[in-house]
């Protein structure tokens, strides 16, 4: 079952060149961070995205990690920072 629930687009972070996926992500990811207290993984990411596949949530956090607005260790578990904090 899909979740089919956008997360919130917002204006500065498409201003920088950020994808609609990808302010969806990064949004997806301040939020589960401030409700739960660690970072999500990748198939909760990809649940709540819509995305079918790890590869397109791979993708999807890499850019940002190029971007500067994450950061996270290679092959470990739920280790997302998020760096900046874009209104």
């Amino acid at each position: 079952m899909r979740n089919t629930q956008h997360y919130e687009l917002r204006p500065a972070r498409v201003a920088l060149g950020l994808t609609r996926k990808q302010s969806e992500c990064l949004s997806f990811i301040e939020n589960y961070i401030a409700k739960n207290g660690i970072p999500p993984s990748f198939d909760e990411m990809k649940d709540a995205l819509g995305i079918r596949s790890k590869s397109g949530i791979h993708r999807l956090v890499h850019a940002l990690k190029e971007r500067g607005h994450i950061d996270f260790l290679n092959h470990r578990a739920r280790s997302i920072t998020v760096l900046s904090e874009v209104a």
